[in-house]
């Protein structure tokens, strides 16, 4: 909300503004990065007044990607269905990190090529530097604007890239040059993950569901709100503005092994959590997912959270409402 930052006012300090207004500025615009997902737990109010090139770089590109992988959701690209594997349902989607969404698509594309083709990508990035699986993808997606005869040229990988990058930006000179080069060389993954979502934007390729499967895929989706007006997925941005691993995108399934809430705690407060007391090896099985969350519920307790009623067994069950209770009141302490 605008009205809340402080603007230079000339009958004011002769319209320069204080270091304290400029310290609530600044103070407001990392709460705003938090609220909406952004990972700026390692950065401060002082780095951004010293002008720290690191965290303003990094607010920047944590911006981009949220504003980059917000399509790279299957509630909102039901297509994506077609990712899943036969023994998969939708639920996995729900619960996978989009740059592990972005990598499947690319060997979904990779495969349709070449079925028996064994060189696939794990991360943005990997397996990019030949700029091979790159060419592949366009030319699935745009055959006549991206050949594979780019691949038999006879030329070294970085004048394969420097064509491959001539001939994208030709065709879509309005996008903005994410990737370099240098960047595909040297598979840098930032680069890259904002390169593959900005191609995903463009064109995914994925068949159009019929009536029925969209239908059915829709119905497999539960409100986004509970308790009145409140968005759930507030809390999910703030549990990923902090850093956790892996990512969350489901507030109720991500969190019933309780390991997302144990590194929440240790984020807030720095040495609360005993890790030896963490069963941490996955997959964490049933029994020692409720003694996580009892932990964590126990560290709640510690802070003089409200935990009435709530136990571990509720957390790992994913009871959307107790896990929310306790996330929330997280949520609050720590802001």
């Amino acid at each position: 909300d605008e009205r809340v930052l402080n603007v230079p006012n000339k009958s004011k300090h002769n319209g320069i503004l204080t270091k304290e207004e400029i310290y609530e500025n600044l103070n407001l615009c990392l709460n705003s990065c938090k609220a909406i997902g952004c990972h700026v737990s390692s950065i401060s109010v002082k780095d951004l007044q010293k002008g720290s090139p690191f965290a303003v770089h990094s607010i920047v590109w944590e911006l981009i990607l949220i504003e980059l992988l917000d399509p790279i959701d299957i509630s909102s690209c039901h297509e994506l269905s077609r990712l899943l594997t036969n023994n998969e349902n939708i639920d996995c989607f729900k619960t996978m990190a989009k740059s592990e969404i972005l990598c499947r698509w690319v060997n979904f594309h990779l495969k349709n090529q070449n079925p028996k083709t064994t060189k696939l990508v794990s991360t943005p990035g990997s397996n990019f530097h030949d700029c091979e699986a790159y060419v592949i993808l366009l030319n699935q997606l745009f055959p006549n604007s991206f050949p594979l005869s780019i691949l038999t040229d006879n030329l070294d990988y970085e004048n394969r890239a420097k064509e491959f990058l001539n001939i994208f930006h030709n065709k879509f000179p309005a996008t903005v040059k994410y990737i370099s080069v240098e960047a595909i060389s040297n598979e840098n993954y930032l680069t890259s993950l904002a390169f593959l979502a900005s191609i995903f934007s463009i064109r995914h390729g994925l068949k159009k569901l019929t009536t029925v499967e969209d239908t059915k895929i829709q119905n497999t989706f539960q409100p986004v709100f509970e308790s009145g007006d409140v968005d759930i997925r507030v809390y999910g941005l703030w549990m990923n503005s902090m850093g956790v691993d892996p990512p969350v995108s489901n507030v109720s399934e991500n969190l019933r092994d309780g390991l997302v809430l144990l590194q929440l705690f240790d984020k807030m407060q720095p040495g609360i959590v005993d890790w030896k007391k963490v069963y941490t090896e996955k997959p964490v099985s049933k029994i020692k997912s409720i003694q996580n969350a009892n932990y964590a519920i126990q560290l709640g307790r510690q802070n003089k959270f409200s935990l009435v009623g709530i136990d571990g067994t509720n957390i790992e069950q994913g009871n959307a409402t107790l896990t929310i209770a306790l996330v929330w009141q997280m949520m609050r302490h720590h802001i």
